[in-house]
């Protein structure tokens, strides 16, 4: 599964995105392992640098160092880490590896999916 969330903080028209390969090689860079850092809410400096360089990496080819000035802008500017933060979790669980998140669509159709809004659940 492949679901992308929009990321526009550093380009028009960008979305991040991760997938098994992608959270394989954040794992790799940050030296843990994607669920301690969700469930531990490990958001720090270094976690966001990384997942910016894999998660945003078919848009840009920026290295650390080069993500690390991006951020440094950003932050000058008055970003918050939370403006971060959040979409990158998002492209996280996205990803599949929580398993299947009910959406709002979903629970509208009774927990079916493709299912018609206002279809009525089979007893």
């Amino acid at each position: 599964m492949k679901k992308s969330v929009p990321f526009e903080v550093f380009g028009a028209n960008q979305f991040i995105y991760f997938d098994i390969n992608r959270l394989m090689r954040l794992e790799q860079l940050l030296g843990k392992s994607i669920t301690h850092i969700v469930a531990m809410h490990d958001i720090t400096i270094d976690f966001l640098v990384k997942s910016l360089m894999v998660g945003l990496s078919h848009h840009s080819r920026d290295n650390a160092a080069q993500w690390t000035n991006k951020l440094k802008k950003f932050f000058d500017d008055g970003g918050s880490i939370e403006e971060l933060a959040e979409p990158i979790l998002l492209a996280i669980i996205g990803s599949g590896i929580f398993g299947k998140i009910e959406t709002d669509d979903d629970k509208e159709n009774g927990g079916r999916k493709n299912a018609p809004a206002s279809a009525e659940p089979s007893e």
